[in-house]
């Protein structure tokens, strides 16, 4: 299902409308008048809204349309800005990739500062099939602060010292490079180049940063070392791979006929050494890479999970 486009903005504005008319119960879910607390399965601290800090939140219920998803996403932020210590408007947040199965949907944004992406920042928002805003994954930085934002150095001067840094003597294909702001552990801003060196000798996936004002190696890390998993997922969904148009949701209940719509995928680039869902793509663990049982977890690297079971949600982003 490809996500409807009527002038971009037209769309945004005119699906805010009509969530703010018919978020009020229904079968889109539920939107809460209290925009202090989350309408999810836990709450955000005080260091979540003042620090920077990677969050999950699941067991939402928050009114949305899964053929708007977008606006829908933007909806919820917008209502819980101030609990999220999110920028009033979401003027930061710029969407990168929205991805829809006809029973689900997830919206990535990343934060931009000065047409700029802050380095591996990200808010996900998950859909579930009734629209509904049920999960919510944020890597956000409040009231960051510029303390560099000179390119002193040059592109071409920055592209040999993230090469020298990893000690690259023959490329396997052209690499990519943008610029990109860089969050110190204060959660100021420094301007960096980012580069991605696809390397024949030595082998590697080369992500590295480089300070932009100073030249100093910011990050640095060789992303073809990792392992690769398998689960089951529906893709694209249940009515398109069956045929079947009388699936219902029952508040997540799972039965025969669903599990053998579900399809295998390859999970790549997942960390090495643990058993969680986690790697370059995808991170559904706590900050510190905290996790319980209710988390993906599987030593065999082979994630199959029922439709309700909550870690089915975490295979499918």
């Amino acid at each position: 299902m490809k996500h409807l486009r009527i002038g971009g903005l037209v769309l945004v504005a005119v699906m805010g409308a009509l969530l703010t008319l018919h978020g009020l119960g229904g079968e889109s879910g539920s939107h809460p008048e209290d925009s202090s607390r989350l309408p999810c399965a836990r709450q955000p601290n005080q260091k979540a809204r003042t620090g920077e800090v990677r969050l999950r939140f699941d067991g939402c219920h928050f009114a949305g349309y899964l053929y708007a998803p977008e606006s829908s996403a933007r909806h919820f932020l917008e209502f819980y800005d101030s609990v999220l210590g999110l920028q009033h408007g979401l003027e930061d947040l710029v969407v990168e990739d929205i991805r829809e199965t006809g029973v689900s949907a997830h919206t990535r944004f990343a934060q931009v500062i000065d047409g700029r992406p802050i380095f591996e920042s990200s808010v996900l928002v998950g859909q579930g099939s009734d629209g509904a805003i049920v999960s919510l994954h944020m890597n956000y930085h409040p009231s960051p602060e510029v303390v560099s934002g000179t390119d002193v150095i040059g592109v071409e001067q920055a592209r040999l010292l993230a090469m020298d840094a990893s000690s690259v003597a023959e490329l396997r294909m052209p690499g990519r490079e943008r610029e990109v702001w860089f969050a110190t552990p204060g959660g100021s801003l420094r301007l960096a180049h980012e580069f991605w060196i696809f390397s024949a000798d030595p082998l590697g996936d080369f992500l590295t940063l480089v300070d932009a004002e100073t030249g100093k190696i910011l990050f640095l890390e060789n992303r073809i070392a990792f392992e690769t998993g398998s689960g089951k997922v529906f893709w694209p969904n249940p009515p398109q791979t069956t045929g079947q148009t009388t699936f219902a949701d029952g508040n997540d209940a799972t039965t025969a006929a669903l599990d053998a719509a579900r399809v295998s995928v390859t999970l790549e680039r997942l960390d090495t050494g643990t058993g969680l869902l986690k790697g370059q793509w995808v991170d559904t663990t706590l900050p510190g890479g905290i996790a319980d049982a209710s988390f993906p977890n599987e030593p065999s690297r082979v994630y199959e999970y029922d439709r309700d079971d909550p870690r089915f949600e975490s295979v499918v982003v």
